[in-house]
């Protein structure tokens, strides 16, 4: 495993243009400013860290540990890689790939940004925890956005947007945050992806488990409810609703607004489950029922709209009615402007407490709270394995330099053997700890810092 990060290391550097700015070594291009034609090659622990990069020509590739870590703006005219461990994590100024792509796949790769992350065509978070919380905008002006890591584009403070599509395909991706798409589609495929996100989009697809839970879905063409749950509890406003995952609109509400038609289709197993269609004045809506999806469904409707239900039996919404073929009706309740909240109408207060009372909804808030708090218990464990090997990082850049200047590499292995044994992630590219330390030492960086006055060993 050494070895192989090692060489991934050199073959990357001789790939790069001759005229690459080089950061091999701890902290060598630290606090620095760092306007350059050519590439800027960032592969020490910390080489990069709090400076400014800029590279009018070409790429910036932050791999080692922490390289870009707190950087005061990482800005290039091609590419950008964060693809190491906390590789351009807590970066001041913005991430900004002028005509190529932006890479955020190493682990906390661009974790807590604190400005905008964007592109000309591209934004890849697809190490585990990659955009997390980022204090900012995600743009990829021509291309798409990419969440494929565990908790990657989470809690994002400002809008992530792509001009094609936006991925949420990791466990809790893109939760707490706001998507839009307009020209193309938002896919929330990580369980408990889009959770309590607020989503816009051409199309909308939900095909997690539990994604999209009470989220904000407003989609200008249609909204696909695949996962088990993936839509419960959430609010809706789509021209085309297909609920096809078991019990995936339940609890939700349907709303017809500023909808001239809208077309609800619940075929899941008990999908419509207490869910609540809002047929405003002046909108058709269409409500087809496959066997159990409409149980305990509820239309409301206003005069002036005109509601249709497949299959005609169901027509009269009579709420306790199954037909022969064992489609079971949505209800009907007739509303007026004085007469549609649950202060004023006593069949939604009643609803309301029926809803929140029903053996299903407690089962299945209980469930999300369960795993809300494993998150945050694994996220707590985490962070302290974080600094733990952030520790151990520091005895092993000073074992490391001992054991260079004196060969003796026995307590350095031992130390090596620690930082392997930690589980960091599966996404760490050859900026990991690990492939640094052992590159640097073959690179005879420990005696380069010593002469540049970098750096001193732990007393």
């Amino acid at each position: 495993m050494l070895y192989t990060a090692v060489i991934s290391a050199l073959l990357l550097s001789y790939s790069v243009v001759h005229s690459a700015v080089t950061c091999d070594c701890t902290e060598e291009c630290s606090d620095d400013r760092l306007v350059e034609m050519g590439s800027i090659l960032c592969y020490g622990y910390e080489s990069c860290y709090g400076s400014y990069l800029r590279s009018r020509n070409n790429d910036i590739y932050c791999t080692g540990d922490r390289a870009c870590s707190d950087a005061l703006k990482i800005v290039a005219e091609e590419n950008i890689y964060c693809n190491g461990n906390r590789a351009c994590d807590q970066t001041v100024g913005d991430i900004e790939s002028e005509n190529g792509n932006v890479f955020c796949n190493g682990f906390k790769g661009c974790y807590k940004a604190e400005s905008d992350i964007s592109s000309y065509i591209n934004v890849i978070c697809d190490g585990d925890y990659g955009c997390y919380s980022a204090d900012g905008f995600i743009t990829a002006a021509t291309g798409h956005v990419s969440c494929q890591g565990e908790q990657s584009c989470y809690d994002v403070t400002g809008l992530i947007s792509a001009e094609t599509v936006i991925t949420a395909g990791g466990y809790y991706s893109a939760a707490y945050s706001e998507l839009n798409s307009d020209f193309g589609g938002v896919y929330c495929e990580g369980e408990l992806s889009c959770y309590e996100a607020n989503v816009e989009a051409e199309t909308i697809d939900c095909s997690g488990l539990e994604s999209c839970y009470e989220a904000r879905l407003k989609s200008s063409d249609e909204l696909l409810l695949v996962g088990g749950h993936a839509g419960s509890s959430a609010e809706i406003n789509a021209v085309t609703t297909y609920a096809y995952g078991a019990y995936s609109a339940s609890y939700s509400n349907i709303r017809s607004t500023d909808l001239s038609e809208m077309n609800v289709n619940l075929f899941g197993y008990y999908a419509g489950e207490y869910a609540n269609i809002w047929c405003e004045s002046g909108s058709t809506c269409n409500i087809e029922c496959v066997g159990m999806g409409c149980y305990k469904t509820m239309i409301y409707y206003w005069a002036g709209s005109d509601v249709n239900i497949e299959p005609v039996e169901c027509k009269y919404g009579t709420s306790s009615a199954v037909t022969d073929g064992g489609v079971a009706c949505p209800s009907l309740v007739l509303l007026t402007e004085a007469n549609a909240t649950a202060e004023t109408c006593p069949e939604i207060a009643t609803r309301q407490r029926e809803r929140k009372k029903s053996v299903e909804f407690e089962q299945l808030t209980a469930k999300i709270a369960a795993k809300n708090e494993k998150l945050k218990a694994k996220f707590a464990a985490m962070e302290e394995q974080e600094l733990e090997r952030t520790n151990l990082q520091q005895q092993l850049f000073s074992e490391g330099g001992r054991a260079v200047r004196t060969k003796q590499s026995s307590s350095f292995i031992q130390m090596v053997n620690r930082v392997e044994a930690m589980p960091v992630s599966a996404t760490l590219s050859i900026g990991a700890a690990v492939g640094t330390v052992c590159s640097l030492a073959l690179a005879s960086c420990w005696s380069k810092a010593r002469m540049q006055k970098k750096y001193q060993l732990l007393k």
